[in-house]
């Protein structure tokens, strides 16, 4: 049973102990998943844990200037909006 796990394990690497106790099921072997985990941590193997990229929130967008007075908050503007002087809509 314990050679059947490790053969399972090492060619399907990305497999936990549950996904194994299934294709052990599907196998025929009924096994309480508790055991099948109590032999996968025996037989020391593990799931690898997957390095997570780092995502870049922004972009270099020059120097950053700073807040000139009291209660100011500089901040970049992601919608562009369109003005008029008289009041009546930009379309």
């Amino acid at each position: 049973m314990r050679r059947r796990i490790r053969e399972l394990a090492l060619s399907r690497p990305r497999f936990g102990y549950l996904r194994i106790h299934v294709l052990l099921r599907r196998e025929g072997w009924y096994l309480n998943h508790k055991r099948v985990h109590r032999l996968y941590r025996l037989e020391g193997l593990r799931l690898r844990m997957r390095v997570r990229r780092r995502k870049h929130m922004c972009l270099h967008r020059g120097v950053v200037p700073q807040a000139l007075g009291p209660l100011e908050r500089l901040s970049m503007d992601l919608c562009m909006a369109s003005c008029s002087t008289d009041g009546a809509s930009g379309s």
